[in-house]
Formats: structure tokens, sequence, C-alpha cells
């Protein structure tokens, strides 16, 4: 569980919630929003973190996306205004059609499976009773969609 006390900065229905995350740091999250598809919560959370990126707000030292949220991380003796702060991530937040800010790439992962790369490979076959064929198969048939590599900000 967070230590960080989530003193809300604050919430519009249908909107976005914003909570203190420390004293430097608030976190912008988009209530209701897990039902939507990954890439369209990107979409939006890329979108409000581009314009926040993009405002004049002096104090803000970096803005950090996550599948979930934003996170925004200001200087306290800089930042001109918290409000100001707030109102440009819900001028962000209302703009839900914008584009992914980076193009996404395709990129192939080698695998090895079984013997020393894979000791439980073949007892995994053995419970799911598919062929060693299958099992792979079905492993690298999809394109997977990496969300976040190293540290996310309020994961627990």
């Amino acid at each position: 569980m967070d230590s960080t006390p989530q003193t809300s900065l604050s919430t519009r229905p249908d909107s976005i919630a914003i909570h203190f995350t420390g004293d430097t740091a608030i976190e912008c999250s988009l209530p209701g929003e897990q039902r939507k598809g990954l890439p369209e919560r990107l979409r939006m959370l890329s979108a409000m973190a581009d314009t926040i990126r993009t405002s004049s707000i002096s104090g803000i030292l970096d803005v950090v996306v996550s599948p979930n949220r934003v996170t925004v991380v200001y200087d306290p003796l800089l930042i001109d205004c918290l409000a100001t702060l707030e109102a440009s991530i819900y001028a962000a937040a209302s703009q839900p059609n914008a584009p992914l800010s980076e193009a996404s790439r395709l990129h192939t992962v080698p695998v090895q499976y079984g013997k020393d790369a894979g000791p439980d490979f073949d007892a995994v076959c053995r419970s799911h009773a598919i062929d060693t064929k299958t099992l792979i198969q079905l492993h690298t048939e999809p394109e997977y969609l990496v969300t976040a590599i190293g540290f996310v900000p309020g994961f627990p």
C-alpha cells in the first residue's frame, strides 16, 4: 500500500481526478477509463502529457505517462499556481482525439523455448494438453503492446 496520502486536489465528473502524490508531484487519472481499450487510454493520457509539457507553466520538472495516469513533477518554489496547472490539465483532457505523440514500432524479441532456456516448457504443454509447436504458435502469434519499461509512478 502506498504510504503517501492521496489528498485530492480536484475531481470533476466524467473528467479526470487529480491527487497530490507528495509535496512535489500530482497524479492525474481518468476515472472509469479502465473500460476503454489501452490504445485509447494511452492516446488520451499522451495528449494530456503533451499539452502539459508544451504549456508555459514555470516550475514543471517532469511529466510521466503510464498506462493509467500522468504524473506531473513540479518545483513548489517555482510553480506559478496549482490552479493554472489544473486548468492546463483539464484543457488537455478535453482533446480526446489527439494522436499519440510517439509512433509505435514493431520489435521482434528472440525467444528460446525448452531445455535450459525454459525447463518448465514441457510441463506447460502437458498441463494444457497441447504440443510444443502449438504453444510456440500461441505465444508468438499476437503482437504485444509494451506500455512501460522500468519505473512506473504510483505502482505499488
